[in-house]
């Protein structure tokens, strides 16, 4: 029986794969998806309002996207890594979220 990480890498390969075939999507549903934020963003190239998404999964981009207007990401996140992926988007135009997390110094 494949491990629990194989599985999550044949989904993500295959949703980021069935997502190149949408590139003219500009609004996208990730409720709870665990995905890479930059492989996202470079498969739907005019996606503007992302909602429940992972934000850890936008931790890693090495480039800027501004097409992306809009994001809506899962609740409770920490203030450093909001900075750090806000420095990214630097389009954005909305941020929704429920609240930021405590952290110590």
């Amino acid at each position: 029986f494949p491990s629990l990480g194989s599985i999550n890498d044949v989904a993500h390969h295959y949703t980021i794969g069935s997502l190149r075939l949408l590139k003219n999507i500009r609004d996208l549903n990730l409720q709870w998806a665990s995905l890479d934020g930059e492989a996202l963003l470079k498969a739907v190239p005019k996606l503007e309002r992302l909602r429940g998404f992972d934000i850890a999964g936008l931790l890693g981009m090495k480039q800027d996207f501004g097409t992306l207007r809009s994001i809506d990401i899962q609740p409770y996140v920490a203030v450093s890594l909001l900075l750090k992926v806000l420095s990214r988007l630097l389009g954005l135009e909305d941020l929704q979220f429920e609240g930021t997390m405590f952290e110590p110094y």
